[in-house]
């Protein structure tokens, strides 16, 4: 019975590993279980070629050798199958390779999900937005229609709100849910940045949104907000009283981005904006990315593969010196894009300083207030509240006044 069964399980060895040589072809489209399924394969492929080479040698206790390794198989595909959370994966590898290109427009993924559920919020929260733009959209081909396309009071300018948490706050939401850190802050967008004062918002932003989320949303439907039918209704034209405004990055540097990818995928919202737009002249406002405070909380969590010490593992405390970082290579890039785009239309602004703790004394615990922010502006040290989105707003304004002369 050894025997008549050894020539059969040879071939089979031999059969995988001719299928183990050929090309596997990349999945059309990301899915959750594609990635289970390419850590299973690994683990069991090991697993495989020891009980090749343990029935092909038929050393003595070979059988009992290749029946426990097919046990542990199994329960490897059950356990992977069954127990592992595809969103427990880093974003970042051991090695400091990311899983998403800053620069690439990419949905969100298992990597920059944290749990399925926030997965689906985003999806869902993303075609609202879809079709919030829509219905924006036609109601200011209505406004266009019935007044000739003057920007008067009564047909106020376009002012087009993108970017993460921070931005959505303008809502009062995240991901659509309403949130207590944001409250008052959509009164405070009422009071500041509506008609009153000549503008039509609409909100565009994502609360966990990086670069690449931002650049996705824009390709696949959020443009369509400053978007106006052509005279004769053949086309879509983006609207020239239409203002952009943009705040990303800060999610890129807290998922363990290093700076220069960051900055990069920064420069390529931009220049996707100014791209879209050349023909009808739209502005484009930049905030530079605000300072945080919470880096003795969340850095720890990105040691390895971001530490300041490889040796021991020590992870760097605060984040100002790579948001220093990625704020002075965007402000180089904006000057190379003067070169190609009008240098009246995009503008990088600098509203983070009346956030930053000059009193800050980083060998001193958190106390009192010993934080590398304001706390009365950023609570929880990232997000402004109602008082630091009334700055935010004037800063707006005050480049609106600038972009007016």
């Amino acid at each position: 019975m050894v025997s008549s069964f050894l020539p059969h399980t040879s071939r089979f060895c031999c059969q995988k590993k001719k299928i183990r040589s050929g090309n596997r072809k990349k999945p059309s489209s990301f899915n959750i279980e594609s990635v289970l399924d390419s850590n299973v394969s690994k683990n069991a492929t090991a697993i495989g070629r020891r009980a090749c080479d343990a029935i092909q040698n038929r050393s003595p206790s070979w059988l009992w050798r290749v029946s426990f390794l097919l046990f542990v198989c199994i329960s490897l595909l059950f356990y992977n199958y069954a127990f592992r959370n595809p969103f427990d994966l880093p974003f970042c590898d051991l090695d400091g390779t990311c899983h998403e290109n800053p620069e690439i427009p990419s949905p969100r993924t298992v990597y920059s999900a944290w749990n399925k559920k926030q997965y689906d919020d985003w999806w869902q929260y993303y075609e609202l937005l879809n079709k919030r733009a829509e219905i924006y959209a036609k109601k200011r081909q209505a406004m266009y229609n019935s007044d000739d396309g003057k920007t008067t009071t009564k047909n106020p300018r376009p002012l087009i709100l993108l970017g993460d948490s921070i931005t959505e706050s303008w809502s009062g939401t995240g991901l659509g849910i309403k949130k207590v850190r944001a409250t008052q802050v959509p009164e405070v967008l009422e009071d500041e940045l509506s008609s009153s004062a000549g503008f039509d918002p609409i909100v565009l932003a994502m609360a966990g949104d990086q670069t690449q989320h931002l650049l996705y949303r824009l390709e696949n439907g959020h443009m369509r907000a400053a978007q106006l039918q052509s005279p004769n209704n053949e086309s879509l034209l983006y609207d020239p009283s239409a203002i952009f405004v943009v705040m990303i990055g800060t999610n890129n540097l807290g998922s363990g981005e290093l700076p220069v990818p960051t900055t990069k995928g920064v420069l390529a919202v931009v220049e996707y904006l100014l791209e879209q737009t050349a023909k009808a002249g739209c502005h484009v406002m930049l905030f530079q990315v605000l300072p945080r405070g919470d880096g003795k909380t969340i850095l720890p969590k990105l040691c390895p593969p971001r530490c300041s010490s490889t040796e021991n593992n020590t992870p760097y405390t605060s984040f100002l010196p790579p948001i220093r970082k990625v704020n002075e290579g965007v402000r180089d890039g904006i000057q190379r894009l003067h070169e190609t785009y009008s240098a009246s239309r995009i503008q990088l602004v600098d509203c983070g300083s009346e956030f930053l703790n000059n009193n800050y004394d980083d060998q001193k615990d958190h106390v009192d207030s010993n934080y590398e922010v304001k706390k009365k502006l950023m609570p929880d040290m990232l997000h402004p509240n109602a008082i630091g989105h009334r700055i935010l707003a004037k800063c707006i304004l005050n480049y609106v006044d600038q972009i007016n002369e």
